[in-house]
């Protein structure tokens, strides 16, 4: 492994920490009382700082995962459709329908907000 590809995953093990980081600074938000308008908007101005990290985090582990594959085939592709797309089918699914029962909504519409759409 040469060192630039050392540098990216220690940029992403830092990427990883600052999107903890932003979720332990929301969960302090939802602590703040909602009369205290001046520490909210500051809290918010540092989360929004260490924002960056989720997308960065994505595009160094893409890059990583390329980056070890020089050219894209079948079974690439393949165990990418099996690990990644399934599980999301799967888990937005059972979401869907513990969704549906809470809302009392039907499970197809609540599929093609959130599985589909993305809501």
């Amino acid at each position: 492994m040469n060192n630039s590809k050392i540098e990216l995953i220690y940029f992403r093990a830092i990427t990883c920490m600052l999107i903890i980081l932003t979720h332990i600074i929301t969960q302090y938000m939802n602590g703040i009382e909602s009369s205290d308008i001046s520490a909210l908007k500051l809290v918010y101005y540092i989360q929004n700082v260490f924002i960056f990290g989720t997308p960065s985090f994505i595009i160094l582990s893409q890059l990583l995962t390329t980056l070890n594959y020089k050219k894209i085939n079948v079974t690439y592709l393949w165990t990418r459709f099996k690990y990644i797309f399934i599980p999301y089918l799967l888990i937005g699914a059972f979401y869907c329908y513990s969704e549906a029962l809470n809302t009392n909504s039907h499970f197809g519409h609540q599929f093609l907000e959130n599985i589909i759409l993305g809501y």
